[in-house]
């Protein structure tokens, strides 16, 4: 990914995000996949997350 500048009237926001391997990005995609699976499963059962 390449870095980001926004600007919000006076303000400068730069978004520069970290330079990671393809095995790392899918890492951690797959804990949020699994994250997100946990949270329905636990909405759908309704059960307390924590």
């Amino acid at each position: 990914m390449t870095p980001k500048t926004y600007k919000l009237g006076n303000t400068t926001v730069k978004i520069i995000p970290p330079e990671i391997s393809e095995e790392e990005r899918q890492k951690r995609l797959k804990a949020i996949e699994d994250t997100i699976r946990t949270l329905l499963i636990n909405k759908y059962l309704k059960k307390d997350v924590i």
